[in-house]
């Protein structure tokens, strides 16, 4: 039968309890015996135990063997034959007077905790010679000690976490109602056959509501040797699952469970029984087993060797188990960023994965859409660099054949190109051996090109009179004088030159720095000069030939057709020999003579 839950249930376990109670007497007289149990509303009332109550008739009970045996009493398996079910009948094992009381507060304890993961009490009594008893529900399973030793792996054990998550839950309505265990172990706990998991042997439960304590005579502790069996004297539960302050025989609390549960999540994760000596090590070793962080920091609070640092109670304790078992945060943890997501993932698992799902076709989707326009691009890159091979090849053949004809054009078409090739590289060389090392702009046109005797200086004559002084090494140029007339020479140590200024008749013979360095007394135009050392020569248009200075032009020769010279040499070419100063006949060409 299930386990009836609701305050009838709960009535009916209370008076098969007291029905105990009513059948207890003290060992040394016939007095009634006060014990206290708190009520449903936390009040603690007393409670008479009248000897000469009747005894319950042991033939109701057929009893099929003995199941388990603890520290206070042995457990048999029995069929109630009155009520056609199966029960779990307890006996006090040793017949003292301590023993009795912590056998009736165990009855009585146990019928107050109404909850599926505490076995229920049918009934409590004496059987005709006097030995307490009372009857629970039977609970077919197994201990969870056994199923932790059959565990060999840290994995496997931890499939039986829910079990202890039931044990916790179990544990805080308990605490809830100020009962707590102090001797919460594995061999305590029974896994039923359908999961069901129950916490049984509530001999050394404690109602913290009440402040009385039965202890052993002498306060003595009766040692074992089996770290599993539980130690009865002033000192109560069982060293390996033992807080440090109830190993000390200190006053104990909700935190005292607390730790037995934290040594159980211990010994599921490590595979070992005993816990660590120190904390560091306990956290290095939950690191080694590869414990989820979360987990980690649940058993390392439960487990402090501080009362203070522990989960108050079972209570808080299942909310973090829980948190943990859904994936949600714990309250023992503060939390980055990214463990806020990892759990957010964990907690939400079908939307993460349909999330990631999307994310990924996402992805997948770009990296196609990414490596589709790559290839393209490269289709597009090589393309267009076939077409600008294509464009440097005939940009290469016009730069070969305006080398001839124009050197600097060929080198600026083969400086626009990015070749490098052998046939680049001659036509470049070339190029530059051929064009000028300076490009200089002249807007105007040029009429006509001067140097200077030595090279010094380079002018240059436009079309539109404009007379240009250039550097070669700087490729610049500097405009000196307008209105020339094409006749120029240098003269010591300028330029000289003939210059007919808007709206004048006659011309001025000028210099860039003196604009009337000789004087042209009345001359109209001068179509040459040349400059000697110790004069200068001019020729008109008509072939008149002048010697020029600070008088009046000297006429020297006529029908001249050209005229040149250097320092105290002129060269005239006439059709007639004229005779003169410093005049001799170089040589004849046909009718035109070419005198010196």
């Amino acid at each position: 039968m299930g386990v009836a839950a609701g305050s009838a249930s709960e009535h009916a376990g209370l008076a098969a309890a007291r029905a105990l109670m009513d059948c207890t007497r003290t060992a040394d007289s016939g007095a009634g015996v006060i014990a206290r149990v708190e009520g449903r509303d936390g009040v603690a009332p007393e409670v008479e135990m009248q000897p000469g109550a009747a005894l319950h008739d042991r033939e109701r009970y057929r009893f099929l063997g003995e199941h388990g045996r603890g520290g206070l009493g042995r457990v048999s398996r029995a069929h109630d034959r009155a009520l056609g079910r199966d029960v779990a009948i307890k006996e006090l094992i040793a017949r003292g007077h301590i023993d009795e009381i912590r056998f009736l507060r165990e009855a009585l304890i146990t019928a107050r905790l109404e909850h599926p993961g505490i076995v229920a009490v049918h009934e409590a009594g004496r059987w005709p010679d006097g030995t307490p008893f009372y009857a629970m529900k039977m609970v077919s399973g197994r201990p969870l000690r056994e199923l932790i030793a059959e565990r060999k792996t840290v994995d496997q054990r931890l499939g039986l976490l829910h079990h202890v998550i039931a044990v916790t839950d179990a544990m805080a309505y308990a605490h809830g109602r100020n009962i707590i265990h102090r001797d919460l172990k594995p061999a305590n706990v029974i896994v039923g056959e359908f999961g069901e998991t129950i916490v049984i042997d509530w001999g050394l439960a404690k109602d913290l509501s009440s402040s009385d304590e039965v202890a052993a005579p002498g306060g003595s502790l009766r040692m074992v040797t089996d770290d599993e069996l539980t130690a009865v004297g002033s000192v109560l539960g069982t060293p390996a699952y033992m807080a440090p302050e109830q190993a000390r025989g200190e006053p104990v609390d909700q935190r005292a469970d607390v730790f037995a549960i934290g040594a159980m999540l211990w010994e599921l994760c490590t595979l070992h029984r005993l816990l660590a000596t120190r904390p560091q090590h306990r956290s290095r070793e939950l690191r080694r087993a590869g414990i989820d962080r979360d987990l980690a920091v649940i058993i390392t609070k439960a487990v402090a060797p501080e009362p203070v640092r522990r989960y108050r109670d079972a209570g808080e304790l299942a909310a973090d188990l829980k948190a943990f078992k859904s994936g949600a945060r714990i309250g023992a943890r503060s939390y980055s960023l990214f463990a806020m997501l990892a759990h957010w993932t964990r907690r939400h698992r079908r939307l993460a994965q349909s999330v990631a799902a999307i994310v990924a076709c996402a992805a997948a989707g770009v990296a196609v859409y990414v490596r589709n326009v790559a290839t393209e691009r490269d289709r597009a890159d090589q393309a267009l660099g076939t077409a600008q091979h294509e464009r440097d090849r005939a940009r290469l053949s016009e730069a070969s054949l305006l080398l001839e004809k124009d050197p600097l054009r060929s080198k600026e078409a083969l400086a626009s190109l990015a070749l490098q090739s052998p046939q680049y590289a001659l036509l470049m060389s070339r190029a530059q051996q051929r064009s000028a090392a300076r490009t200089i702009g002249i807007e105007a046109g040029v009429d006509s090109v001067y140097r200077s005797p030595g090279g010094s200086q380079v002018v240059v004559v436009t079309r539109e009179g404009e007379l240009y002084q250039i550097d070669p090494g700087r490729g610049t140029k500097r405009i000196l004088d307008r209105d020339l007339k094409s006749a120029i020479a240098y003269h010591d140590g300028a330029w000289l030159y003939a210059r007919k200024p808007f709206r004048e008749s006659a011309i001025q013979l000028s210099a860039p720095s003196n604009p009337s360095a000789l004087d042209g007394f009345g001359l109209s135009e001068l179509s040459a000069l040349v400059s000697l050392d110790r004069a200068v020569y001019g020729l008109d248009s008509s072939g008149n030939l002048f010697k020029l200075g600070s008088r009046a032009p000297a006429l020297v020769g006529r029908a001249i057709r050209f005229i040149a010279g250097d320092r105290d040499l002129l060269l005239s070419c006439s059709s007639a020999l004229t005779a003169g100063e410093c005049l001799d006949i170089l040589r004849r060409v046909e009718t035109t003579e070419c005198s010196v």
